[in-house]
């Protein structure tokens, strides 16, 4: 897990991992990757689902986006089930593929969330939010000319 870790998030900064079990929400700060992967080993062992944030923090007051101060990765979540827009996995990754060839783009890092697919394009060095916010918005658009239904979120 953490070749994945330091492939995807920022080298410093203020971290956010969260946890969810029965509809409750805990979120803490946190101050290393090694402390996000410790988290993420542990949270499935006392049943909850393990999250991270995709970005570096200046404190651990919030993980609003007006905190976050590097990123080192672009993204998509795209969702399967039977009332989503991809049924099943392999039809999301068919999707994806076909995205990722026609747009030109480097192959991803995937991980299956369960549910779908989560996609990593991780950077050399992490850069200003600043900086990624534009380029994010451009993937999210490359997705809707090539009709991959990705969550826009």
């Amino acid at each position: 897990m953490s070749y994945f870790l330091t492939a995807v998030l920022p080298p410093q900064g203020t971290y956010f991992v969260v946890a969810i079990k029965d509809g409750k929400v805990q979120q803490a700060g946190a101050s290393s990757i090694e402390e996000v992967e410790q988290f993420a080993a542990y949270a499935p062992r006392n049943g909850q689902d393990a999250y991270f944030a995709l970005a570096s923090f200046r404190d651990d007051s919030t993980r609003a986006a007006v905190n976050a101060t590097l990123k080192k990765a672009f993204y998509l979540d795209i969702d399967c089930g039977p009332t989503k827009d991809y049924p099943d996995l392999l039809s999301a990754r068919t999707a994806l593929d076909a995205f990722v060839e026609a747009a030109g783009l480097p192959d991803p890092l995937i991980v299956s969330s369960g549910f779908g697919l989560h996609v990593y394009w991780p950077l050399t060095e992490a850069i200003q939010t600043a900086a990624w916010v534009p380029v994010a918005k451009a993937l999210k658009q490359l997705c809707a000319d090539h009709g991959l239904k990705a969550d826009p979120v």
